[in-house]
C-alpha cells in the first residue's frame, strides 16, 4: 500500500516542474507545539449513550477533537510519518510530513484563511528555505496541501460517516468502515487505492482505542493488498487533548505562482 507516500506526490509535481533536479536545503518545521498553559475544558456533557454495534459509538469517542485542541501523529509501516497539531475550533493547523524514501520534508501551516506550505529537500527556484502562500480557492481540494481540512486533518469525521459495523470491548472499539464514502480526505485511501480494493474497500476493518472515559486516543486500519500494493496498517496516534497549542504564521513567505498550482492540482 501506498499508505502516506501518495501526499508527497502532488508537493513533488510541483516542485518538478520548477526545480527539475532537487537539492538538500536545511529542514524547517512548522511551528505548533502544545503549549503549557490553558487546562482542558470541561468536556460537554453526554446525551443518549450510544448503542452496541453503533457508528455513535465511533462518533462519541472522536467528540472532543471536534471541539478541543490536540496533538497527532501518523505512522505506516511503509511510508513517512506525519506530525502535527490542530487548533478545530479556530481552523488552525501545523504539521510536518516526513518523507525519507523521498529524502524531504513537507510542512504545512494553517492560520485562520492563510494556507503555506514548505518543502525541504527540494529547492524551488524564488522559494527555497521560504514558505509558500496558498489561496485556498485555487486548489482542487485541500488533501493536496496534506489535509482533510484544518478542523480536521486526519479525516476522522469522514470515517464516522462511513462506519459500517461498529462493537466495543472495554478500552477498544472494532469494527469496518467504507472507503468508497472518504474520498480523498483519509490518508493511505486515495482514489486509486479505491479503485484496486474493489468490493473490499467497503469494508476497511478498523480498530479505536480508547482512554478510561472513553475518549479516541488511536485509531488503526488496515488497507488489504490490492495489485502490487500489500496490505498495510497506518495508525494514528492522539494527544494532548485541551492543551492550548501556539501556531503563527510561518516566515518569510512568498506567494504560489500558477506553475506551482498547475503541479498540485495535475
Amino acid at each position: 500500500m501506498r499508505a502516506l507516500h501518495r501526499i508527497a506526490v502532488p508537493f513533488v509535481a510541483a516542485a518538478t516542474l520548477l526545480a527539475g533536479c532537487g537539492e538538500s536545503s536545511p529542514s524547517s518545521n512548522a511551528s505548533g507545539t502544545p503549549a503549557t498553559t490553558d487546562a482542558a475544558a470541561p468536556a460537554a456533557s453526554a446525551s443518549a449513550k450510544p448503542t452496541a454495534g453503533s457508528a455513535e459509538l465511533f462518533e462519541a469517542a472522536i467528540a472532543d477533537l471536534a471541539t478541543k485542541p490536540y496533538a497527532f501523529l501518523t505512522k505506516a509501516k511503509s511510508g513517512p510519518q506525519v506530525k502535527g497539531s490542530v487548533d478545530p475550533t479556530a481552523g488552525n493547523i501545523a504539521q510536518v510530513a516526513d518523507i525519507p524514501a523521498a529524502k524531504l520534508k513537507a510542512s504545512v501551516t494553517v492560520v485562520g484563511k492563510d494556507y503555506y506550505a514548505k518543502l525541504d529537500g527540494v529547492q524551488i527556484p524564488g522559494a527555497a528555505n521560504k514558505w509558500i502562500h496558498f489561496e485556498p480557492g485555487k486548489l482542487q481540494s485541500l488533501n493536496k496541501l496534506l489535509i482533510n481540512t484544518a478542523q480536521d486533518p486526519t479525516g476522522l469525521t469522514l470515517i464516522a460517516k462511513a462506519i459500517i459495523t461498529a462493537k466495543k470491548d472495554g478500552t477498544k472499539i472494532t469494527g469496518t468502515f467504507d472507503a468508497t464514502k472518504v474520498g480523498d480526505g483519509v490518508g493511505g485511501i486515495g482514489a486509486d487505492s479505491v479503485a484496486a480494493l474493489g468490493d473490499k474497500a467497503k469494508a476497511i476493518p478498523f480498530t479505536a482505542t480508547l482512554d478510561a472515559q472513553g475518549k479516541l486516543t488511536a485509531l488503526s486500519f488496515t488497507v488489504p493488498e490490492h495489485g502490487e500494493e500489500k496490505a498495510d496498517t497506518m495508525t494514528t496516534t492522539y494527544s494532548a487533548v485541551g492543551t492550548a497549542v501556539k501556531i503563527a504564521k510561518p516566515t518569510p513567505v512568498v506567494e504560489a505562482n500558477e506553475q506551482i498550482y498547475a503541479g498540485l492540482n495535475g
